[in-house]
């Protein structure tokens, strides 16, 4: 088994978290929710995640399907 993290891309502490997630939980990826954590993925802040992620190699899976959540 491979334990992702979350975070809110919003959240001022996402990135203190990732580093907390991955070096002392040992977690191996990001899941996020854009859906179900109403966020833009292509604002700034989900970017700042992704930059995050990707210097230190992380993959990041996104929610896929149907949701009860209305907009």
């Amino acid at each position: 088994l491979l334990g992702f993290l979350t975070v809110h891309p919003h959240d001022p502490n996402a990135l203190e978290e990732i580093e907390r997630a991955t070096q002392e939980l040992g977690l191996l990826g990001i899941k996020l929710g854009p859906n179900y954590q109403n966020f833009d993925p292509l604002g700034p802040e989900a970017f700042t995640v992704f930059a995050r992620a990707q210097e230190l190699k992380l993959p990041i899976l996104f929610h896929q399907g149907t949701s009860p959540v209305e907009h």
